[in-house]
């Protein structure tokens, strides 16, 4: 798979750039990036961030939706994460098989995994369905980071649950453009639901390796 999406990865810089080298700013990020990583590369031991992998860029400049959903079977904490990336009518999607988790860090996980896919230059529209993330990103954030993450009133605060994904994503949010929307799950909302199966089917395959295994 990893060879697959290198060979992909090489086409759509020739079609972009002419080459398979730098794109036009001399970098080897080019324009909007999609990392080619699926379920199989996360790490099995933790909920943690999997390995990157060769870019498949989206030409350059260009606006992107970015639609993420995360799960979590609350029986054993196994989870998936999901996202379906879509640029002038291109889209990609990943997913992926978390161990050890909640449904938020799932919720989170999924946002984080959308943005490191995408360059700091895209122009991004996030989409998602957890009132948690969207609450946070868009009216909490800046509450947390002025409290040095802490919640609570003051003389009785606690460390923000989640602090550590958090942290990530603020670093993320901070060298993006990214604009925040939240859409109701289960809705007919064709990304949402595309994004919430390949989370579950994440998931699902996860399990049936962890009971091989």
């Amino acid at each position: 798979r990893w060879r697959a999406a290198y060979a992909r990865w090489c086409r759509l810089r020739q079609n972009c750039f002419g080459t398979t080298g730098a794109g036009p700013t001399g970098t080897s990020n080019g324009g909007s990036a999609c990392h080619a990583f699926s379920d199989e590369d996360s790490d099995p031991r933790c909920d943690g961030a999997p390995p990157g992998a060769p870019s498949l860029l989206f030409p350059t400049a260009e606006k992107i939706t970015l639609t993420t959903d995360g799960c979590c079977d609350r029986a054993c904490h196994d989870g998936g994460w999901a996202v379906v990336v879509e640029a002038d009518g291109t889209t990609e999607t990943r997913s992926g098989y978390l161990r050890r988790t909640t449904n938020n860090r799932a919720e989170l996980l999924a946002v984080i995994h959308g943005l490191e896919l995408l360059s700091e230059s895209a122009e991004i529209r996030l989409v998602s369905d957890s009132l948690y993330v969207v609450r946070g990103i868009t009216e909490q954030l800046e509450i947390w980071k002025h409290q040095g993450w802490r919640t609570g009133r003051v003389g009785r605060r606690k460390d923000l649950k989640n602090k550590d994904l958090w942290l990530r994503l603020d670093e993320l949010l901070s060298i993006r453009r990214v604009t925040c929307e939240w859409v109701r799950g289960h809705a007919g909302h064709r990304q949402n639901e595309q994004a919430d199966t390949l989370a579950q089917q994440a998931l699902q395959r996860g399990r049936r390796r962890a009971v091989v295994a």
